[in-house]
């Protein structure tokens, strides 16, 4: 059984530059006080709201189960006066709605670049995309099209992202 491991965030310290969630780089810490930064996606950002989160969460364990590259799945807590320490006032009401338990990733190595609209795929990535398309057919994520490839990429490495819209069979939802 794969452990999530659940952290607490402690400082808020920007928010990432995309994303309608506003997903937030934020330090955090283990029940042990190991810190540590991850990118939460904060809960009352989701359109489906905690579905969204669990959407998130199960897609990228199964990814990672799938050894697709994923940053590692956290759940990270936000406590209750949270907000009063951000400064960002699209995030801080986000903030406040997100007390309690929200989907995270561990931050990635820096140096990733988005995956721009239209740009060709190398032929030494094609079998990994492949794969990537297949695991989306799998979870129904219509979120990852080619104006909207939700993949960071530097070299030959890639990392997916953003499964909220997936399993839009969850709740009688419809997406797309």
């Amino acid at each position: 059984m794969t452990m999530i491991p659940q952290l607490r965030a402690t400082t808020f310290l920007h928010r990432m530059s995309s994303g309608r969630t506003k997903p937030s780089l934020m330090h955090c810490e283990d029940e042990d006080g190991n810190q540590e930064e991850a990118v939460v996606k904060l809960r009352a950002g989701f359109e489906r709201k905690e579905t969204g989160a669990v959407c998130e969460l199960v897609a990228s364990l199964l990814a990672k189960d799938l050894d697709l590259p994923v940053a590692e799945p956290l759940i990270v807590s936000i406590e209750k006066g949270f907000d009063r320490a951000v400064p960002d006032a699209e995030v801080a009401p986000l903030m406040k709605g997100s007390v309690g338990m929200n989907f995270a990733t561990k931050k990635l190595p820096s140096g990733l670049n988005t995956w721009l609209p239209h740009k060709s795929i190398p032929m030494l990535l094609r079998p990994l995309a492949t794969e990537i398309l297949a695991f989306d057919a799998l979870i129904q994520n219509p979120d990852r099209h080619k104006d909207n490839a939700n993949v960071l990429w530097r070299g030959d490495e890639l990392y997916i992202f953003d499964h909220e819209l997936a399993f839009s069979f969850v709740g009688g939802m419809v997406v797309g």
